[in-house]
């Protein structure tokens, strides 16, 4: 058969720049394209539960590092991920910057592995290019990079590609054999960073297919290698059993059980909407909801799904008479995009996701601009010299929705407004953006979010524990503790609403109670930080020092940036009287919190209770600073100014602190007005 691909790929018009050059632009273009996202920070999907709050990832001791690689065995195990995120803490802590700037690293450095990769499949630098520029401007991969928790996705791709260009290289050559050897390390890194590389053996035998045109058993041996290593993630992780099972038994969406074939259909739709996405980036969200069809009863107009993609097919295997473009390219996405499709992996509240596509997409990517350039070669012969200008302007197209589609991940608000401004009836995005009001004191809004979220699902026991906390937060006692009764109805072992239970306990002077509430979280939840650090304070309040003090003290272990665990053990520093260590844990505090008030306020109070009211004067300036409404704070620093005989100043704090409510001694303002007079 004549390699009619690289026949055609000759009379493409290169483009007139060295292959450096052309790295730079990619390079360039690429970071501005995603530049906003540097400047983001983490979201409430899944950032605060796998990096922010996780214990694993702050711990890179030779037992962490174990930790890590014995983390539970399942499709999501991904344990290089974890890896780079504890590295990236210890060296510079919890700034979301450095997370962001390292995702977009990795993602330019896949731009360039994606030059590289076509380069040597095609051998023409303007189809290398520009495969890499529509790579790495796709505005579905924003999801990838901007989000921080999908590392997974750039770093798994990363190796992916590394394996296939060090197979390239190594072309069966024996005097080249470390190559090989280079390619099976990389795949076993790739599918250490995500299981979605299991589809690299198969993609593989398409790319030996594309570059010689048959299916020579011999040239084939070098993969062997590659399906042993497949048996790994099949038996340890589940993944034989989980297609036995999807096929054997309904999926359950919401609440919704599906039949085999209703399955296979709901498959078929996620693949022509993938396909769809691809081409024509419209309307993207982050989640895409099941449509309604889908819980009305598999609608007619499903049925359609499996004909176009027969249609596709049948396209597909046909063209194989002309050329392996198109067969390779849809052969490619179809098998990168395969372990995320219902049949194989179900998906409960989103039916396609964009971060599934980060790197299937190339082979669609790479149909595009062979496409693109064959239809120019074929009906513009006039226009040679404009052959590169429908790709440059489906570039600043793709850039354009790329750079502002980065700004939607600013923050989770953002995020979950944008999924609700195009889907109003989605669960997470109601759920998640009440969240993300709650945690920054907008309970009003949160409250709103958080009451249509439980009436789309009354069934979540998250929603209401959330919704409890709103209520508590907006001095509702009474209607917090209903809200965490009903989430502990439908899942007892809900240890949020059950140490938020202990709170409420806590404030109605029920100790015992809330020490018991406290003890039932941990035991459900080991490492839950929040239950040892209330139990620590209701220990502290019963003067159970010793207690609070171990509490405090695992707090520190588990998160050492946990400022409230080092201001209750200055507190109980400062009360056993050893004022130079209360003064180093409310330093820690503040220099992790630098708005802490009360911290201030206590080391103010400590200071001056140490011999230096001076020093005392300077702290509570900052927390009457930083809360100009702080009576103790005024009425500390009225004493403290008593004291060096600044009475003026005294008196006016004291008046302040009074006129504030503080209950002030009379005779004391008294004393001062008798003073200067």
């Amino acid at each position: 058969m004549v390699d009619q691909d690289i026949e055609s790929n000759s009379g493409i018009k290169q483009l007139g720049f060295s292959n450096e050059i052309l790295v730079v632009l990619l390079l360039a273009i690429t970071l501005l394209a995603f530049f906003p996202s540097i400047q983001n920070g983490f979201t409430n999907w899944d950032d605060t539960t796998l990096l922010v709050n996780n214990p694993i990832v702050k711990d890179l001791s030779a037992d962490g590092i174990r930790n890590i690689f014995n983390s539970h065995l399942t499709f999501h195990y991904k344990p290089l991920v974890f890896l780079s995120w504890s590295i990236e803490y210890h060296l510079f802590g919890m700034n979301p910057m450095v997370y962001h700037i390292d995702n977009l690293i990795l993602h330019m450095l896949n731009v360039l592995l994606v030059f590289l990769m076509f380069l040597i499949l095609t051998k023409n630098k303007s189809i290398a290019f520009f495969v890499a520029l529509l790579f790495g401007l796709h505005p579905m991969h924003v999801e990838s990079v901007a989000w921080i928790v999908q590392r997974k996705d750039v770093l798994y791709s990363f190796f992916y590609l590394s394996s296939i260009i060090s197979f390239l290289l190594y072309d069966g050559k024996k005097s080249k054999l470390p190559l090989l050897i280079l390619s099976i390390l990389f795949f076993v890194m790739s599918l250490l960073s995500k299981m979605m590389a299991v589809s690299l053996p198969f993609v593989l035998l398409i790319i030996d297919y594309y570059r010689n045109g048959n299916l020579n058993i011999k040239a084939h041996l070098a993969k062997i290698p590659y399906f042993l290593i497949l048996i790994l993630p099949v038996f340890l992780l589940g993944g034989l059993d989980r297609i036995v099972d999807q096929f054997s038994n309904p999926t359950e969406v919401t609440g919704i059980p599906f039949t085999t074939l209703e399955t296979l259909l709901i498959t078929n739709y996620e693949i022509i909407q993938y396909i769809f996405k691809i081409l024509i980036p419209y309307k993207l969200s982050t989640i895409y909801p099941y449509p309604n069809e889908v819980f009305d009863g598999i609608a007619a107009s499903f049925y359609i799904f499996p004909a176009l993609l027969l249609g596709l097919l049948g396209i597909t295997f046909y063209s194989l008479k002309k050329s392996r473009v198109i067969f390779f390219s849809i052969a490619f996405f179809v098998l990168a995009i395969f372990p995320t499709l219902q049949v194989f992996l179900p998906m409960r509240d989103a039916i396609i996701s964009d971060r599934y596509t980060y790197l299937p997409s190339l082979g669609l990517l790479f149909l595009i601009v062979h496409a693109s350039y064959w239809l120019m070669k074929k009906y513009g012969s006039k226009f040679s010299k404009l052959v590169h200008i429908p790709l440059i302007l489906l570039s600043a197209i793709f850039m354009y929705q790329t750079f502002e589609r980065c700004k939607i991940w600013k923050d989770s608000i953002s995020l979950w407004s944008d999924v609700i401004a195009k889907y109003d009836n989605v669960f997470i995005a109601l759920g998640s953006r009440g969240q993300a009001y709650l945690a920054n004191g907008n309970y009003r809004l949160a409250l709103v979010d958080l009451n249509k979220a439980v009436k789309l699902r009354p069934s979540a026991a998250k929603t209401y524990t959330n919704r409890g906390l709103v209520q508590y937060h907006l001095n509702r006692p009474e209607k917090a503790g209903q809200d965490y009764d009903h989430a502990l109805e439908i899942n007892e072992n809900d240890y949020m609403a059950i140490n938020n239970k202990g709170i409420l306990a806590h404030d109605r002077k029920e100790y015992i109670k809330a020490l018991q509430l406290f003890d039932r979280a941990i035991d459900i939840k080991g490492n839950y930080i929040d239950a040892y650090y209330n139990r620590g304070v209701t220990y502290k309040t019963l003067e159970n020092n010793e207690s609070a003090m171990i509490d405090f003290d695992m707090v520190i272990a588990m998160d050492a940036q946990y400022y409230k665990a080092y201001y209750g053990r200055a507190d109980i520093w400062r009360e056993r009287g050893e004022y130079e260590q209360a003064l180093f844990e409310y330093s820690i505090a503040i220099n992790i919190y630098p708005d802490y008030t009360e911290a201030y306020n206590d080391r103010g109070y400590t200071k001056f209770a140490n011999g230096d009211p001076q020093g005392a004067i300077l702290d509570f300036n900052i927390a009457i600073k930083l809360d100009p409404r702080y009576a103790q704070a005024y009425n500390n620093r009225a004493v403290a100014h008593f004291q060096l005989e600044n009475i003026n100043e005294a008196l006016r704090d004291a008046q302040a602190a009074f006129s504030l409510g503080y209950d002030i001694d009379p005779k004391f303002i008294s004393h001062l007005q008798n003073m200067l007079k």
